[in-house]
């Protein structure tokens, strides 16, 4: 693993690769500091990454070749090794998205003035960014909407590169698990009010994995219906009576 800096997350990147005579898609990129522009040149602090080598890339290059002649597979038996690298070779690409939108979001909050570090989790399914700073109020906005338009930026990313069935979460602390309990709270204090007014109330615009949980928190009462309206971003959740 090897350190690179630059004044830049983009030109430490760049400048890790040149001296490694590497393209992005043969290495893996650890984003460690964004760096800090400081105040007319004092407290300037460059951005660094650790930049090493895909395993299976490293793997390849220190297997020797095999001189021996050796039996030709039937197109049946190599189907199955087909279909194996053909996974094989999606779930690295994935890899490589993944750690690519984690250096673009750092890459976007660097240009917000605000200085962060990333980490992931990802899983077969999911991935999820958590933020670490400490302008987390600057990063999140109000009533989290810098945090959800970076989440809709981020999607957009994986959708034009076809990955837009992972579910993915952008995270500050312990916002979204918090945001999440608010908003079930609000769901039954609302259903409540809907149920003993027999009136139907109109939520303001949110997010579809925050529309989700209004709907999952009220998917067994009875006693009302809620469902989407409008068209993105503008889509909101209406709760309705049942008569």
């Amino acid at each position: 693993m090897s350190k690179y800096e630059g004044w830049t997350i983009s030109e430490a990147i760049e400048n890790g690769l040149a001296a490694m005579h590497k393209g992005k898609a043969d290495v893996k990129i650890t984003v460690l500091t964004t760096g800090k522009k400081g105040f007319l040149g004092i407290g300037k602090k460059q951005a660094a990454v650790n930049i090493e080598l895909n395993p299976e890339i490293t793997k390849n290059q220190a297997q020797p070749t095999d001189s021996v002649q050796e039996k030709v597979p039937s197109e049946q038996e190599n189907k199955p090794k087909e279909d194996s690298l053909d996974k094989k070779k999606k779930m690295e690409e994935k890899d490589i998205i993944i750690h690519q939108l984690g250096y673009y979001l750092a890459d976007i909050t660097e240009k917000m003035g605000i200085e962060t570090s990333i980490t992931v989790d990802q899983g077969a399914r999911y991935v999820v960014y958590s933020f670490n700073t400490e302008q987390e109020g600057a990063l999140i906005g109000k009533h989290g909407r810098i945090l959800n338009a970076l989440q809709v930026l981020a999607q957009n990313y994986l959708t034009q590169r076809n990955f837009n069935k992972l579910k993915l979460t952008l995270d500050v602390g312990e916002y979204r698990r918090n945001r999440q309990r608010t908003l079930e709270r609000l769901a039954q204090n609302i259903a409540q009010d809907v149920i003993m007014r027999k009136e139907t109330v109109h939520l303001d615009v949110m997010p579809s994995f925050e529309r989700k949980i209004i709907h999952a928190s009220l998917a067994h009462n009875k006693h009302v219906k809620t469902y989407s309206r409008g068209r993105e971003p503008h889509r909101y959740v209406i709760i309705e009576p049942v008569d």
